[in-house]
This record gives structure tokens, sequence and C-alpha cells, in this order.
């Protein structure tokens, strides 16, 4: 597969598995590590990208 070829079949694969958020499960790990980051940006040791 060509790079493009990858990247539009991820883009269908993450638009079908999202449609309904309730059927994805995030990690277990994932919750600490929003925390973790969320304690870093109000320490001032994190910086947000926009």
């Amino acid at each position: 597969m060509s790079r493009e070829e990858k990247l539009k079949t991820m883009e269908l694969l993450w638009e079908d598995l999202s449609r309904d958020e309730k059927l994805v499960d995030s990690p277990a790990w994932h919750e600490e590590a929003l925390k973790e980051t969320g304690a870093r940006y109000r320490a001032g040791q994190e910086r947000s990208h926009s």
C-alpha cells in the first residue's frame, strides 16, 4: 500500500470505530495519563498546542 492508501485506510477505520463512542472503551491507563498530564499543565510543566 502506498502512504496515501494507508492514511485513507486509517481514516476510514477511525471513522467507523468512532461512530458510537460508547462502544469504544479507553484503555485503563488512559484516565491516569490524562490526570498526570493535567497536573503537569497546571504546574506549568506542560504547554498546550493550538
